[in-house]
């Protein structure tokens, strides 16, 4: 059972840009026949993902939340020793938590043609998506930054967007109302889908293996790798 000391294996904080998002905010879409042609519009199928930018704050990374994803997945064990494994410091190395990233800041996904789509949902059956409007190091406006994209999902660079889509559903009084915003993307032989979706002021990146529709996991040891060295964790 490899556990690696927290502090050995941590990244350096990089610089963020302030940035006033007001007039970014201002572009919620809520129409679902708008959000579609303006997703189209910007091309993004055929495009090569280069890196990720997580710049929210991810809840659900942080120890505490970490530590309550171990316990609720190693139910059923004895009880003091599931109190044990479930404790930051000595999580396995390989036990594997879902890529299933809770924020309320923006992602940017940059491409290798030079292009970057940004994406936030912070109200319910709305988006604001963006091309080549934020700057890479946009600091976000709610929390402090606490993952490291590029690291934490490294093994996704490289992947091609090979369909874009607004999931809907239908509403007998409101009509179609926007659900969810997926990018289904093809590497080499693996197919996986980042969906964007909504809850509770909050926007869930998850990924998706294409063919059985389940959550992909990490092991806890990249998520380790992708926490910043200032964090105040305990190792």
């Amino acid at each position: 059972m490899p556990i690696t000391p927290l502090k050995q294996v941590q990244c350096i904080r990089p610089k963020r840009e302030p940035f006033d998002f007001k007039e970014w905010d201002s572009q919620v879409i809520d129409n679902t026949d708008e959000l579609r042609k303006k997703i189209n519009q910007f091309n993004l199928i055929g495009k090569v993902i280069k890196d990720i930018r997580l710049s929210s704050l991810v809840y659900n990374f942080r120890p505490d939340s970490i530590e309550e994803t171990v316990y609720c997945k190693t139910e059923g064990y004895p009880e003091k020793l599931h109190h044990y494994v479930s404790e930051f410091e000595h999580i396995d190395d390989y036990f594997p938590i879902p890529l299933s990233l809770e924020m309320d800041d923006p992602v940017l996904i940059q491409f290798t043609d030079g292009t970057q789509f940004e994406i936030l949902t912070f109200f319910e059956n709305s988006f604001v998506i963006t091309l080549n409007k934020l700057p890479w190091n946009v600091k976000g406006k709610v929390g402090i930054e606490n993952i490291n994209g590029s690291i934490l999902l490294e093994e996704y660079m490289g992947a091609k967007i090979m369909n874009a889509e607004v999931i809907s559903h239908y509403d007998n009084e409101c009509g179609e109302i926007i659900d969810a915003i997926s990018l289904t993307c093809h590497q080499e032989e693996n197919k996986f889908s980042i969906v964007f979706s909504e809850s509770y002021t909050y926007m869930f990146m998850q990924f998706f293996d294409t063919f059985d529709k389940e959550v992909l996991h990490c092991p806890f040891l990249q998520i380790k790798r992708s926490m910043y060295a200032d964090e105040t964790i305990s190792s």
